[in-house]
């Protein structure tokens, strides 16, 4: 009987033990080295400047082939801020759509500046050097960097990394500076943002049409913390409707309104929220993201005369008509058009962060 116990007693310890590595495995995630980045001040230089290097290390399977990664690093105090050097890294089929774009149409660039890279499936380090002029304010700044990650189903995942938190800076002068450093409290603007989508001439919003069941599981997360974090506080909620180019403008217009007006309507009474705390928009048709679209569509046939269509020197219907004239417009009706009915939800919030100031003893 106790060998029989010993065994249930280690059987029990082992499942115990698995369970807890299975709770504590997280999804793979972007790093930084040093983990913590220290940046001091080159006083040897005419007029100062500040380093900024590290490396930027990105997991295997974290950018998929048809999304990329936009990684935006900033310096910001509580009345200041700097841009650095975007990076954008994108998997190989989304290069490859980006590269068809431009062919085909006049773009201009998103990230003027950037740094561009494809995606290496098994992983990635980059090393990133930048050389700024220093700046005095930057002693209370947090060195940030956004990262969106645009994925494949459409939505934009942003989160925002904090890599830096001031600078080291000894002010010359007769004798060495006494300094302190005093730990202060500011916020911070995010902002999140997730898409709906709706059957051709409906408003109502179907939780279990297309990805809506699990979009909206997003944005009831994003919102619980938005309650419950009272370092958090919601400024406002931007819903803005859609539609497809299908019917006179005027309907359009209506329809895009009401899908927001619904949408609207029901956030504020989920969360009882303040009928002043959510604007709504309306946008009848978006020409750029039909351009888009059949830019990015392989199967698309003769993509070469619509896009001319698209980007020609005509009025809202005039190009309506062209399209409905055209032998791929069905294609385009069933096929492109289901990706502008939808609402756009983004959630503009402030979150209390710790800076840290220098300060004469």
């Amino acid at each position: 009987m106790k060998t029989i116990g010993m065994i249930l007693l280690l059987g029990l310890s082992i499942f115990i033990l698995s369970s807890g590595v299975k709770k504590i495995e997280k999804e793979p995630c972007l790093t930084i080295t040093p983990s913590e980045l220290r940046l001091f001040v080159n006083q040897h230089t005419d007029p100062y400047t500040l380093p900024i290097i590290y490396t930027l290390n990105i997991p295997a399977g974290f950018i998929p082939s048809c999304a990329r990664l936009i990684y935006k690093p900033y310096f910001q105090a509580i009345d200041h801020r700097l841009d650095l050097t975007p990076l954008v890294v994108s998997g190989r089929e989304n290069l490859r759509q980006e590269k068809r774009l431009e062919a085909l149409t006049v773009k201009q660039p998103e990230y003027p500046g950037a740094m561009h890279l494809m995606s290496e499936g098994d992983g990635m380090k980059i090393r990133l050097s930048e050389t700024i002029p220093f700046e005095v304010w930057m002693t209370q700044a947090k060195l940030r960097a956004d990262v969106i990650l645009e994925a494949c189903d459409r939505e934009r995942h942003i989160e925002v990394l904090t890599l830096a938190d001031g600078v080291i800076w000894f002010p010359q002068g007769p004798g060495p500076a006494l300094v302190k450093y005093v730990k202060e409290e500011t916020e911070v603007q995010k902002v999140v943002e997730s898409s709906f989508f709706y059957p051709q001439g409906k408003y109502i919003f179907e939780k279990g049409y297309d990805s809506n069941a699990r979009h909206m599981q997003k944005m009831m997360q994003w919102m619980d913390s938005l309650r419950e974090d009272p370092g958090m506080e919601l400024e406002k909620i931007v819903i803005t409707g859609y539609c497809s180019p299908i019917g006179s403008l005027k309907y359009n217009q209506w329809l895009a309104e009401q899908r927001a007006f619904q949408m609207k309507q029901r956030f504020g009474g989920w969360w009882n929220l303040k009928p002043g705390l959510i604007e709504i928009q309306a946008v009848p048709v978006d020409w750029s993201v039909v351009r888009q679209i059949i830019v990015q569509d392989k199967k698309f046939p003769d993509r070469k005369a619509i896009l001319q269509i698209l980007t020609g020197n005509y009025t809202d219907n005039q190009r309506q008509l062209l399209l409905q004239k055209s032998p791929q417009y069905e294609y385009i009706r069933q096929s492109i058009f289901p990706e502008l009915q939808k609402v756009t939800c983004r959630l503009f919030y402030k979150q209390k962060e710790e800076i840290t100031k220098i300060a004469p003893l």
